[in-house]
Order: structure tokens, then C-alpha cells, then sequence
């Protein structure tokens, strides 16, 4: 070895662990992590370690060299090299053995992560227990790599493997070696009595492999280890390490049908647990008690249905978690409240409700517990800000389990609890302390959800009880909120409004009383703002007097509450109204703008704000309905205030506290008063121009890019002046970019491209076709070198509309010969990028490389797979251009040959996705997201965010959902359309009261499983929400409603916060509610459709058949009344939306595949599929067979070969003179199962296909194990096998059946994973769309279709033959 090298690291390794100066430490720690990067760090790490002069640091960081050489450059070695390293590795582990254990742990690491990439090496548990279980001295040694080794494989993602080369490794290494290696762990606990050490160790490593979940759990019930583990709890020593190994082994059971003997071995050791739980709280020993409380809880929550069905076998676990929710340590009463959330679920269903009875003195116990919880301690004064605010976040955790407490016994006997006990403290004067009375009332504000707004018995006593309170600031301050929380209740009661506004009132006299004064005043204004109309008088001089006196966030609070008085005001009455309470504000603001600059203070600067801010809150809360072409009040009142707002522009345009505000105040206008503030905007758009020039700040791009969302509506006169806007803000945008750098001004320059894109997406031709795209174009290159990821993504997104623009369906002409081209707008924006072609992938790929994160990947890939389509043979120079000039640390050689020849054959090929780059961690999951920009929707248009957060007509509780107006607006009233037409419809959903086990993760579904359906008088739509991206509690979505009539919306909300994914944990508990509007849809003219492609999702109704037929007599339908028994389920016809989907009959649709030869692969769902084909729709017409729901039972090799066997062709003849042949092959799982070479194999044995049927995901959504990502993974992975099997051949995938409003018995079936999987296979087909089609039968689900009563998944049998029709649209039509 060297010297040099090791010399300089024995310096580095001395100034890092001895120096005293921070910097030098920091700058020793660089430089060491720098070496370990180096090739010559393998050498001088196995030197330092094997020297004998070295200390502790440098062994250790010599083990941590070899552990970081192996996870981040085993490639540097070859096969043989790397053999040679483990030998030297589990030798030096040998000599390692005796200590110090940081050493010996960081070699453990080395050798299984080694172990891990090293696939030749399949006896790794062998080897080492061969070479380190023979002796006392190496145990400690062994059980340490046994421990590790499971934690590496699953939880070291650094490791270079692919999910498949894991997959395989947990097998060979985790999932064989389970029992082998629970045997030795017995062995050893039975053999080492009084070595605690080695006990300890054993334990830790059974918690490690138990964790993997590969151990068999009848293996612990017939094993010694489980009386182990409850035995070691009673030693002190032991007790943490047990404590864990009993939670994990609970975890394992909590699939409660198969583990049934061995939870009945467990459960009568819970009686001696409860014992010690109660002494270890009267020792006050807090880690004990949280050891046991870990235990109960994790037992309670594993089997809370077992619970909830059979109660008294399980009351030990029960009285323990009561035990530790009483306990005084807050951190470990939290722990319970999961529990509680999940019993309570489980109790208040149908299922369970009779047992609710036995329960009741539990949450009795509950209430009286919480409450005391509740109480501020008596050394509050001594607490610092953060503990205070700790405590009051938790405090509202602890209001989540008092309202589960209402839903157990009832809203009526939790309220009268705390009034109980308000009136004994009150009963003795001057005893009760303040924190005593404040807890009970905190109790009831926290209970307010789940009281009905007309309950009459105890609520009339509570608000009666409020006045007899003691006026100390902190109680008042309570009591003001239960008034503010129980307003909704106060609207059916309006008897107490006097009272309650007196009582608010008052508060306002006292500074800690104040903000909640306000704060009610708000919510009561809010909710009974119609019944205060008459207030209005005497609300205008306590507004103008008390607002002058509250600090800022209180006094906007006040002026929301008057606001939405205002807002229920008549028309007429309005302006004048506005003209009292608004003018004073603006005279206060006139007052500070006119002054002198140098005479301004920064106070006055916040108050100029803070004023404007609360103008603009009228603007924002005030939008009545007033027909376009009548004067608007409001709109009449922002004209006499623009010579205020002209002022603050031109004083001080340039402040950043009011220029903030007076543009969220002209956004309010904008959104709240569209078509009617029409007149002013060339006002505002000259002063949004004239402000950005002068000051260069992003709020005047902000505001002006929602002015360009709002009114730029292609085709009308609106896009003239909105692209002249866009104009001049560029022209000044360019001057200020001679000067400034990009990363001095992100915020300018995402607004600019958020301006940009949002005005491509309303009328993309004029900017294409202008000179200004060219500059656009240049500048946003310039931006891709950017760090601020909110600027570069607006940046990059400009670029994906661009390309998306040039491949629209709008843009694609048909030449002379037939072959789609390029549209004028798409020869434009290919122009630009071929100008800069090779600079702009390499800075794409350099910004991967270097500094953009991981969320940039599908936006990047987006644009190559665009670029691929645009420009194939460009792209594939520029390409190959940029790979070969990568360094090679980032990229061998043969990683490039390998790139570059999978590149260019997917050009050849058309195979547009695999142009796509990818991480190598998460190559599979840019399959799973949409492979093209959601198109403009509009709900775009809608102020969702408003609507989620809005209180006037929403109490945030409350699930509510409703009609938008055509324009996106909100109303009370009902929405009234004409047949073509589309609206945008919301549901809102109250907040989740108790918090999610999910881990954070990517998921293919919405937090909340919702179903909605649209039901008319005679058509019911199946809508498909979206979440919202902000406001996560708000779902949207886009309806074209195409057929007359009256329409509610009808929802099911059946899990929230992901809950769905795993629902064999959760309990159950749909809740169903209807549209607070109705939508009148009225008879239009009917012109004629062009034929759907049903290639792709087919939107639709299920209209009833006898008014569709008369209502369209000459439609194919009406024409052909016979065709439509064949294809109607439940009276109802499924008719597409905005397309014609032709009648194809069985007998067109045989023709149509005559002299083919079909391989099917898939579940039962298809064999269903096929055999009302065959039969010619003759299969199973009696409505009362059970095959209507399930024909499993006649489905035997006698009867169906051809489903049996898959070498038996089901053959279609005779009479239509045909020669067709379909293969079926059944399928499983695919998650469960790599089918691949199973599909690989088989299709040697069959005759080329012509066609291909995929059907797949039905048997993956009833397994809980299987994750929607986990399903899509093997998804894309079985889909890209499927495509090399078949190179030639046309493919369609059948999505996952539609599933809803039940639950299937031992099964994870609901409709979250129903959708999330057929999501999976939608966006995937989505990315091989040249060569897959989609057969999206989940489309065509409804409630009312299902088979669930009949205990079956299926559709029922005409709901098959409607996805017949669908299939023979996708096939024959394309085909021609």
C-alpha cells in the first residue's frame, strides 16, 4: 500500500475526530467522503483495518468504506474480485468478533449488502452460521449478520437492483432461510440461560426476520419462542427487545382467520400483562408502561372485529388500553387513540351495532378520562410558546376521540357529561380552579360535529349554562368558541341569536377574549347570515368602531362576518351597503398613499395592506347572481374605489405589502364577478402592465394569468386584448432579463410561464403563430438550468404544452395520401425545437443528472417520447449525440450501448414510450402515470379552493356535493343546461378524524374512496372523480350530460385516507349523501355523431330503453327493438357520450374475426366474456340461473373444455361459415406470481395469434397483500413480455371488473381498489397506445349492475354483452 494516500486519510481522520474547529471538522468530513468515491479507497480501507497501530475511528471508518464501496461501486470489481472480497470481508468479521461491536456491525453490513448483489451466493445463511455458530465467542457475531441481513434487504434502497433482482434475492436469502434460521434462534435462547447479551441478540434478530413477514406464523404457535418472548418480558433486561418482538408477532396474526389458534394462545397472557401494566403505573416506571401499552394497542388494533364480535374474551385487552389511555403521560395516551377510531367504526355498522350495549361503559369511562386530559396545567405560565402550542394541537387529537365517544353513545350523553360536571364545580363558589371549569367546555366545543343541528335537549341548557360562567379571560374565551362552533346549531335556533351576539360582543372588551370574539362572530355571520339581515343597522357602527381596535387577523376576521351579511342582502340594497361598511376602509387607505413617501412609515406600509386585504374580502365573500347586461352593485363599487387603487399603484406599486394584496383584491374581482367586470379590464390590464414595468415584481403576473384563464376563451372577442396583455408584460419581461439573472428572480419567472402555458391553453394560436414564441422559446432555455423547482417545473411545463399543442388531435391533418401531418401550429413549434435540438436534450439530460428531483422525471420523459413522435430521426442524433458524451461514472459503456440500441429500435419500431429516459430505481412507475397532459377541463374554471375552504355554505364537516353553473361558479340554487352540454361537479368532504397508517408513499388512487353517479329521471351516469391538488378534501369532475331531464347526485363515501388500499384493517362504514342542487338538463337538437373509437376510454349513460327509443326512434336501438334485450341490463341501455357507438351484432362481430386465431389470457371475468359470445348472447338467459352472477360451478372440462384446457381452441363455425379459434388461457395473479415465463412457455404450444386478449387484475384486487402499485409494477412488466411474445400482433387489455357499495367477505374487494387497479391499466395502455388498445369495460360499471348480493365480483350476464359490444367496437371498427 502507498503511503501518500494513507498518510493523507490517517491526517484528515485526526483533524475530523480532534480538532476543535467546527470548520476544519466539516472540511475533514468532505474530503473523507470524497475518498470513499475514489477506486483507491478498496485498497486503503483494507490496509487501515487489517493495521494493527489503528485505533477505533480508523478501523470503523475503514468498515464503513467497504460498506459504502459496496453499495455504490461493487461494479468496479469483477467476479472474480468480488469472490475474493467476501472472503476477506467474513474474515475480517472472524477477527472483528471480540469488539468493538460499531466495527462489527458496520462489517455485518458490508457482508450482507455483498450477500445481497452477489445472486451466485445462495447459501449466505449456511456459510456463516457454519463458520461462526460453533462457538460462544462468535454468537453475539452471528446472531448480529442474521439480524441485519433481513433489515438490508428490505429497507437498503441504495443497492443497484432492479425489483425483480430483490424480488429474487429476498427468496433465495430471507424467504428459504426462515425456518433454518428460527430453529437457531430456539436453539439458542434454550441453551444461553443468564447470558443476557445473547438473549438480547437472539431477540432482536427474531423481531428482524418477523418483520420481514416471510416467518410462518404456525411455526411460532408450535415453537418455544412464543412463551420466550412473553416470558422475557418479565426480566428487566429483556423487556424493550420482547416488548417488540410481541408486537410484531401480534402484527403477524392480524389476518385473523388463518392465525385463529395461535391468537388463542396469546390472548390469555394479556390478563398477567394488565396486571403488571397497573404496577408498573402505580411505580410510575413511564417506559414499562409504554412497553405494555404498545402491546395492547397493537393487539386492539390487530383484532378490534374480534373485539367488536366477541367482546369478553378479549376485555383484558380492552381494560388495558383503558389503562394506558388514562395514564398521565400524554405521549402514550395518543398511542390508544387509533384504536378507539377503529372500534368505534366497527361498533357503529350494521354488523356489529347489536353489541354496542357492552361498550358503553368503556367510552363512558372514556369521556371522564379525555377530560381530564383536557385540563392546562397548573405551571402553564412556566411552559414555553412551543409546549403551549403542543398541547393545544393535541388537545384537538384528543377532541377526535370524544366525538368517536358521541357515536357510541350518543351526542345527547357525552354533552350532558361536561355539564355535569360544570355544574358541581360551580355548585362551590371560589374552589374551582380556571383550568377545571375550561376543560368541560372545551370538551363540548370538541364534540360539535357529531351533534344534529336540531338537537333540543341538552344544547338549549348548554347556551343557557354560558352566561353563568365565571368572566375570567380564559373560560370567556372557551365559552365564545363553543358559540362560534355550534353556530350551524344556532341557524335552527335562531331564538338565542340575540343572546349570542350580545355575548360576542362583550368579548370584544377584553384583549384575550378578542380574536375568539372574532373568530365567532365570523362563523355566526356565516351560517345565520340571512336571519341577521335586520342586524345590519346596528353591525355598522360596532364594525367601524371595533375594527379600528382589534389587531390585523382579527379585524379581517370581523370583516369576513360582516361580509357575508352583506352578501344576503338584496340587490338593490347592496351598493349602498357597501358604500357604509367598504368607504371608511378605503378613506383610511386613501389617507396613508396620499402621504409623502419619506413620511411613510413601514407601519403605515403593513396597514395600507392590511386594509386592502380587507377590501378585498367583501370582493372575495360578495358575488350575488345578477343577470349579464343589468348593473352590478359590486362592480359599480370597485369603480368608485379605482382612483384608491390608482393611487396605491403609482405610490407604491413597488411595495411588496401592497401591491400583494391589491392584486389578490383584483383576483377576487376577477373570479367572483367575471362577464360583469368586463368594462374595467383595460383599466386593469394597463395598470398590471404599467406595474410590472415599473417594479418587476411576480404578483402582477400572477394576477394576470388568472385574467387570462378566466377570459381568454378561444373564439371569442376576449383573445385580442388578452394576448396584447401578454405581449407587453413579455417585452418588458425580456428588458428585465438583460439584466437580471434567472436565479435572482424565480418567482418572476414561474409566473411568466404559468402566464405563457395558461394562455397555450386557451388559444395557443395566436402566440404560435407569432414572433413573440421564438423569445418565449429562447428564454425558457435559459430557465432549465434553474435549481428553483417551482420555476422549473412552470418552465418545463411550457415546453410539454408545446409539444402537446403540435400533437393534439386538432393539429393532425390528412394528407393526399391518407397519412396524418402536421398541422400549421405543429410546423411552428417543430421548427423551434429542431433550432436547438441537441443543446436542449443535453440540458434536459445534464438537469437529471445534476440538480432536478425526482418529480421532474415523467415531465422530462413526457418531452422525449414527445420529441420521438415530432422528430424521429433529429431526436435519435441528438441522442445519441448526448449519451456518448456522459462521463462514464455516470454511465458505462456498455450502459450506453445498451440505452442507444433500445432507443433506436423503439424508433423503428414506433414504440413511442420506450424513447422515454428513466431512473434506474423507478423505471416501471413512469408507466403507472398518464402518458399525456389532462386536457382543459372546466373545472378549471372553478374556485374550488374556495369552496373547500369557505364557510358560508359549508361547515367543513358536513360531506356535501353539487352542481357548479356552466361557468364554473358556485350556487345555492339549481343548474339549468342544454343536452350536449358539460358541468363541473364538486364533493366536499369533512376532515379525516383519525390519522392514516399509511406510510407516505405514491398511491394510484385518491386518499378517499368516493362513488358518484349522476341519476336522472331516466339516465344514470357513473362519474370518476379527481382529488383536487390542494384542497386534498375536495373532488371534482367534468360531466357531459347528453340526455333531458332531472339529475341529483347520488355519493358513497366508503374509506378515507387511503384506507381502501388495505380495507381487511378498516372497519366498513359507507356513508351516503345527495346533491345540495338539482341539474335540469332540457331537449336540444340532436346532430349527428361521428363513430366512437373505442380504442380508447369510452364515456357514457345507462338511459332507460323505452324513452331512449322514443326519444330517438330512428338510432340503432330504437330501429332494431329485438337488439335491445341483448344489450340492455336492468332496463337501461348503455348510449357513449359525444360519439356513436355502432350496433355491431354477434353474427358482424364473428365476420369480423373469421380466419383468426385469438390467444386469451386472463381470469374468469373474460371466460364469461367468451362464452356469451360463443353461444351467440344464448348462454345463460333465464334471469333467475345462478350463472347470471357466477358460473364457476358449471365451468368443468365436460361442459367447457376449452376454459379448462388451454390447448383446446373454442372454435366458431357453422353457421356463419366461419373459422375462428380463441385460446384461453386462466391466469391468476400476477403480483402473487411472475406469469411472464409461464406466458412464455405456453404460447409455444399454441398457433400464431393474430390477435391478443389481456385480461388481468381481477384476482389481484381481493388479495390485501397486493398494493394498486404493487399490481401496476407487474403490470407493465407482464405487458412489455406480452408485446415481445407477440411482435406483431394487435393487443387488447381488458381493465379490472368495476366493483362498488359492498364488501365480499374474506376479500379486499371495494371500489378504491377497484378503480386504482383499472387506473394501473389505463395509464399504462396509455403509453404503448400504437400497439395496445384499451377494452375498458370498468367504464360501463354502476351500483346498480353489480353481483355483490350473490356474493361475486361479476357483472351480471347482459352487463357481459354490453362489454361484448364494446369489444367488437374496439376490434372490428379499427380493423377496417
Amino acid at each position: 500500500m502507498s503511503a501518500p494516500p494513507v498518510a493523507k486519510v490517517l491526517e484528515v481522520l485526526s483533524t475530523l475526530y480532534s480538532s476543535g474547529d467546527p470548520q476544519a471538522k466539516k472540511d475533514a468530513n468532505r474530503w473523507l467522503q470524497d475518498f470513499q468515491k475514489q477506486p483507491d479507497a478498496w485498497a486503503v480501507a483494507d490496509y487501515l483495518i487489517k493495521s494493527k497501530d489503528a485505533n477505533i475511528e480508523t478501523r470503523l471508518f475503514a468498515a464503513q468504506t467497504f460498506r459504502h464501496k459496496i453499495t455504490y461501486d461493487l461494479h468496479d470489481l469483477d467476479l472474480d474480485a468480488r469472490l475474493t472480497l467476501r472472503e476477506s470481508l467474513v474474515q475480517l468479521l472472524w477477527l472483528s468478533c471480540s469488539g468493538p461491536k460499531v466495527i462489527t456491525v458496520q462489517l455485518c453490513l458490508a457482508v450482507a449488502d455483498l450477500a445481497i448483489q452477489l445472486p451466485d451466493w445462495n447459501t449466505v445463511v449456511q456459510d456463516i452460521v457454519e463458520k461462526f455458530g460453533k462457538s460462544p465467542e462468535t454468537a453475539a457475531c452471528l446472531l448480529e449478520f442474521l439480524k441485519v441481513l433481513p433489515e438490508e434487504m428490505s429497507g437498503n434502497s441504495r443497492l443497484p437492483l432492479s425489483d425483480k433482482e430483490y424480488k429474487d434475492r429476498s427468496i433465495d436469502l430471507i424467504e428459504r432461510n426462515a425456518d433454518e434460521v428460527m430453529r437457531l434462534l430456539v436453539m439458542y435462547l434454550q441453551t444461553s440461560a443468564g447470558n443476557v447479551e445473547i438473549q438480547e441478540n437472539a431477540f432482536r434478530c427474531l423481531s428482524s426476520w418477523l418483520r420481514t413477514g416471510d416467518v410462518d406464523i404456525r411455526f411460532l404457535g408450535a415453537s418455544p419462542l412464543l412463551d420466550m418472548t412473553f416470558n422475557g418480558l418479565e426480566h428487566e433486561e429483556l423487556f424493550d427487545v420482547c416488548a417488540d418482538v410481541t408486537c410484531e408477532i401480534i402484527y403477524e396474526t392480524r389476518d385473523v382467520s388463518t392465525a385463529k389458534p395461535l391468537i388463542e394462545k396469546i390472548c390469555p397472557i394479556f390478563q398477567t400483562m394488565l396486571v403488571r401494566l397497573k404496577e408498573a403505573k402505580e411505580e410510575e416506571d413511564t417506559d414499562r408502561v409504554r412497553g405494555y401499552c404498545r402491546m395492547f394497542i397493537e393487539a386492539g388494533e390487530a383484532y378490534v372485529l374480534l373485539i367488536a364480535q366477541h367482546p369478553a374474551p378479549f376485555s383484558a385487552i380492552m381494560e388495558g388500553i383503558a389503562e394506558s389511555t388514562a395514564y398521565n403521560d400524554l405521549d402514550i395516551v395518543k398511542m390508544t387513540f387509533k384504536f378507539w377510531y377503529e372500534l368505534t367504526n366497527a361498533l357503529t355498522t350494521p354488523h356489529y351495532e347489536n353489541a354496542l350495549p357492552l361498550f358503553q361503559g368503556y367510552f363512558d369511562a372514556l369521556v371522564d378520562t379525555i377530560t381530564q386530559h383536557l385540563h392546562y396545567p397548573e405551571d402553564i405560565s412556566e411552559w414555553t410558546a412551543e409546549e403551549r402550542d403542543e398541547f393545544r394541537e393535541f388537545r384537538h387529537e384528543m377532541g377526535d376521540t370524544l366525538k368517536d365517544c358521541c357515536r357510541v353513545l350518543s351526542p345527547q350523553k357525552c354533552l350532558i357529561k361536561p355539564l355535569t360536571r360544570l355544574s358541581a364545580l360551580l355548585s362551590v363558589p371560589d374552589q374551582a380552579t380556571w383550568q377545571q371549569i375550561e376543560a368541560p367546555i372545551f370538551s363540548l366545543r370538541a364534540m360539535g360535529s357529531e351533534v344534529p343541528a336540531d338537537e333540543n335537549e341538552v344544547m338549549p341548557q348548554i347556551m343557557e349554562f354560558l352566561s353563568k360562567l365565571p368572566d375570567h379571560p380564559k373560560i370567556r374565551y372557551a365559552a365564545t368558541l363553543v358559540i362560534s362552533r355550534y353556530s350551524f346549531w344556532t341557524r335552527q335556533h335562531p331564538q338565542f341569536i340575540t343572546y349570542q351576539l350580545n355575548f360576542i360582543s362583550a368579548g370584544f372588551q377584553n384583549d384575550e377574549v378578542a380574536a375568539a370574539s372574532a373568530l365567532a362572530l365570523k362563523h355566526l355571520c356565516k351560517d345565520c347570515s340571512e336571519l341577521l339581515v335586520d342586524y345590519v343597522g346596528q353591525l355598522h357602527p360596532f364594525y367601524i368602531n371595533v375594527v379600528k381596535s382589534l389587531p390585523y387577523s382579527d379585524a379581517l376576521e370581523v370583516t369576513e362576518a360582516v361580509a357575508h351579511v352583506l352578501a344576503v342582502l338584496p340587490a338593490t340594497q347592496l351598493q349602498n351597503a357597501l358604500q357604509q361598511f367598504c368607504l371608511p376602509l378605503a378613506q383610511d387607505l386613501h389617507t396613508i398613499v396620499s402621504k409623502d413617501k419619506s413620511a411613510i412609515l413601514r407601519e403605515d406600509r403593513m396597514r395600507a395592506g392590511d386594509l386592502l386585504e380587507q377590501i378585498g374580502a367583501f370582493f372575495d365573500i360578495i358575488h350575488p347572481e345578477i343577470p349579464l347586461g343589468q348593473p352590478h352593485p359590486c362592480v359599480n363599487f370597485i369603480n368608485e374605489l379605482w382612483p384608491v387603487f390608482d393611487l396605491c399603484l403609482t405610490n407604491y406599486g413597488g411595495d411588496e405589502n401592497v401591491c400583494e394584496q391589491l392584486c389578490r383584491a383584483f383576483r377576487h374581482c376577477i373570479e367572483s364577478y367575471k362577464l360583469h367586470f368586463v368594462p374595467l379590464l383595460p383599466q386593469l390590464m394597463e395598470r398590471l402592465v404599467a406595474g410590472f414595468d415599473q417594479h418587476g415584481m411576480s404578483v402582477y403576473l400572477w394576477v394576470s394569468h388568472k385574467l387570462v384563464r378566466e377570459y381568454a376563451v378561444d373564439g371569442t372577442e376576449s383573445i385580442a386584448p388578452c394576448f396584447t396583455l401578454v405581449e407587453r408584460l413579455s417585452a418588458s419581461m425580456f428588458t428585465k432579463l438583460n439584466v437580471q439573472k434567472f436565479a435572482d428572480i424565480p418567482d418572476v419567472i414561474e409566473e411568466y410561464f404559468h402566464l405563457v402555458t395558461n394562455f397555450l391553453d386557451c388559444a395557443p394560436t395566436p402566440l404560435v403563430q407569432n414572433p413573440l414564441i421564438s423569445s418565449v422559446f429562447q428564454a425558457g432555455l435559459a430557465g432549465l438550468s434553474m435549481e428553483e423547482t417551482k420555476a422549473l417545473t412552470a418552465v418545463i411545463t411550457f415546453y410539454r404544452r408545446l409539444l402537446g399543442i403540435a400533437l393534439s388531435v386538432d393539429e393532425m391533418i390528412t394528407s393526399a395520401s391518407s397519412t396524418p401531418a402536421i398541422g400549421q401550429n405543429g410546423a411552428r413549434i417543430v421548427s423551434l425545437f429542431r433550432d436547438v435540438g441537441v443543446n436542449f436534450v443535453r440540458m434536459l439530460f445534464d438537469g437529471l443528472i445534476y440538480h432536478y428531483h425526482w418529480d421532474m422525471i415523467p415531465d422530462v420523459a413526457s418531452i422525449m417520447k414527445s420529441l420521438a413522435q415530432l422528430l424521429p430521426a433529429e431526436s435519435s442524433q441528438w441522442m445519441v449525440t448526448v449519451v456518448n458524451s456522459f462521463p462514464e461514472q455516470y454511465m458505462s459503456l456498455q450502459e450506453r450501448s445498451e440505452f442507444l440500441e433500445n432507443y433506436m429500435r423503439a424508433l423503428e419500431e414506433k414504440q413511442w414510450t420506450k424513447t422515454e429516459p428513466s431512473s434506474r430505481e423507478e423505471p416501471v412507475a413512469l408507466y403507472l402515470k398518464p402518458s399525456t397532459t389532462p386536457a382543459k377541463s372546466i373545472c378549471d374554471k372553478a374556485n374550488i379552493g374556495w369552496l373547500a375552504s369557505d364557510r358560508q355554505y359549508w361547515d367543513g364537516w358536513t360531506s356535501k356535493s353539487m352542481f357548479l353553473k356552466v361557468d364554473g361558479s358556485y350556487t345555492t340554487g339549481n343548474v339549468y343546461i342544454t343536452e350536449g352540454e358539460s358541468v363541473c361537479v364538486v364533493v366536499l368532504l369533512g376532515p379525516i378524524p383519525a390519522t392514516s397508517v399509511v406510510k407516505p408513499e405514491e398511491h394510484l388512487g385518491s386518499a378517499d374512496s368516493v362513488v358518484m353517479t349522476a341519476v336522472g329521471t331516466t339516465t344514470t351516469i357513473s362519474i370518476r372523480l379527481q382529488q383536487h391538488p390542494q384542497q386534498r378534501n375536495a373532488y371534482f369532475a367534468e360531466v357531459q350530460f347528453s340526455h333531458a331531464g332531472s339529475y341529483i347526485l347520488k355519493s358513497l363515501n366508503e374509506y378515507r385516507s387511503y384506507f381502501w388500499e388495505s380495507p381487511i384493517y378498516h372497519s366498513y362504514r359507507p356513508h351516503e349523501f345527495l346533491s345540495e342542487n338539482k341539474l335540469f338538463v332540457k331537449a336540444g337538437s340532436r346532430k349527428a355523431l361521428k363513430e366512437c373509437d373505442a380504442r380508447w376510454q369510452v364515456k357514457g349513460s345507462w338511459i332507460n330503453k323505452t324513452d331512449y327509443q322514443e326519444a330517438y326512434p330512428l338510432d340503432y336501438y330504437g330501429m332494431f327493438r329485438e337488439a335491445q334485450e341483448d344489450h340492455a341490463e336492468n332496463n337501461r341501455l348503455f348510449v357513449a357520450d359525444g360519439c356513436r357507438m355502432p350496433l355491431i351484432s354477434v353474427g358482424q362481430a364473428a365476420q369480423c374475426l373469421d380466419q383468426q386465431v385469438i390467444h386469451v389470457w386472463g381470469d374468469a371475468n373474460v371466460r364469461r366474456n367468451l362464452k356469451a359470445f360463443s353461444s351467440s348472447n344464448r348462454w345463460c338467459k333465464d334471469d333467475n340461473s345462478k350463472c347470471v352472477c357466477n358460473d364457476d360451478a358449471e365451468t368443468t372440462l365436460q361442459s367447457y373444455p376449452w376454459a379448462v384446457d388451454p390447448t383446446i381452441p373454442l372454435t366458431l363455425n357453422g353457421a356463419w361459415n366461419i373459422d375462428t379459434n380463441f385460446y384461453f388461457h386462466a391466469l391468476g395473479s400476477i403480483a402473487m406470481k411472475d406469469r411472464r415465463e409461464e406466458i412464455s412457455q405456453a404460447v409455444k404450444e399454441l398457433p400464431e395469434a393474430d390477435i391478443v386478449l389481456l385480461s388481468v387484475g381481477n384476482e389481484d384486487i381481493p388479495l390485501s397483500r397486493i398494493s394498486p402499485i404493487e399490481f401496476g409494477q407487474a403490470f407493465v412488466n407482464l405487458l412489455t413480455r406480452v408485446m415481445e411474445v407477440y411482435p406483431r400482433q394487435t393487443i387488447v387489455v381488458r381493465t379490472p371488473q368495476y366493483f362498488c357499495c359492498s364488501l365480499l367477505h374474506h376479500t379486499s374487494w371495494n371500489s378504491g381498489r377497484s378503480t386504482a387497479f383499472a387506473t394501473a391499466v389505463r395509464n399504462t395502455v396509455s403509453h404503448f397506445a400504437d400497439r395496445v388498445w384499451l377494452w375498458d369495460v370498468h367504464a360501463l360499471g354502476i351500483p346498480d349492475h353489480m353481483c355483490n348480493n350473490a356474493g361475486t365480483s361479476y357483472s351480471r350476464r347482459n352487463v357481459v354483452q354490453i362489454e361484448n359490444l364494446l369489444l367488437w367496437n374496439v376490434i372490428c371498427n379499427a380493423r377496417q
